[in-house]
């Protein structure tokens, strides 16, 4: 083992044969771990561990089913329907291949409709990313018909994952909008205030899950020092109700990047003139920063 071999070396030294040794050997058991873990994180492992074991009554160490549908659901994979459901009962044996690859010692039954912990896992892996690629689409399609560059649309998918993603009291500094939607260069919107606890439960939802009500988004508006009436106010509710939700009728990303382009091209309350008086104190701000 790892251990074994540091112990080893510790006590007789080591030399440069003997270091490249060990670094091998970790470099392959990392990707051993990582193959494992389907490129998930070992918190996230351990969270889909315990919704797995929720499920799991008898404690067999298998799954059917209606048991693996439910916790697709539950880390926001839709399957609900007959066509989604028929989909995700196609790719066990590919998840059980996988699983079989990346070395997993306990397997089920090929054909049947039972799963083991690291079939499940590789499952998700295989679920997630034909849903990350299709939403990366639509975001990608929806910024180049709105205009946005490839800054900008970093910029708001940072802030909005930030709103999205933790309590919106926390919030992002009062400046980070509007440094997004001013002209010219601005700098990235920095994390923080975001526990790990948070960051990670986060991680095990998908991107279209992610979303921010209208309340959420009053809230930022207000963060950039916009003076939003009562009349605004309700304009702004009816405006989102247009744009894209997500399933638990939160707006979604792509809707929250229509919404950001009718903001700037109506003017809303004045939006352009903040953004551009905050980018300038940004500009002045930042030779006294260095």
């Amino acid at each position: 083992s790892i251990r074994g071999a540091v112990k080893t070396f510790s006590l007789r030294g080591v030399d440069f044969e003997g270091f490249v040794d060990l670094a091998d050997r970790g470099r392959k058991l990392g990707m051993e771990v990582m193959r494992r873990n389907a490129g998930f994180k070992d918190l996230e492992i351990q969270q889909f561990r315990c919704l797995f074991e929720q499920r799991d009554k008898d404690g067999l160490g298998l799954i059917g089913a209606s048991d693996i549908q439910g916790l697709l659901i539950t880390l926001g994979i839709q399957v609900r329907t007959r066509e989604e459901q028929r989909a995700v009962m196609s790719r066990l044996d590919d998840a059980r291949q996988a699983a079989t690859a990346a070395g997993a010692e306990e397997c089920s039954k090929a054909g049947t409709t039972q799963m083991t912990f690291w079939e499940f896992v590789q499952l998700v892996r295989m679920m997630r990313s034909e849903s990350d690629k299709a939403q990366d689409g639509l975001v990608y399609r929806t910024a180049e018909e709105l205009k946005f560059n490839a800054g900008e649309l970093d910029q708001f998918r940072k802030i909005f994952l930030k709103w999205a993603r933790v309590d919106a009291m926390v919030g992002v500094s009062s400046s980070s909008l509007a440094a997004a939607i001013s002209p010219g260069p601005s700098s990235p919107l920095r994390p923080g205030g975001i526990s790990l606890a948070a960051e990670a439960a986060s991680d095990l939802r998908l991107p279209d899950q992610d979303g921010i009500s209208t309340e959420t988004l009053h809230r930022l508006l207000r963060t950039m020092g916009m003076r939003i009436t009562t009349t605004q106010r309700d304009e702004l509710s009816q405006q989102a109700a247009r744009f894209e939700k997500n399933n638990q009728g939160l707006m979604s990303f792509v809707g929250f990047l229509r919404m950001m382009r009718w903001l700037l091209d109506s003017d809303f309350a004045g939006i352009n003139h903040v953004a551009a008086d905050a980018a300038q104190r940004n500009r002045s701000a930042a030779p006294q920063a260095a």
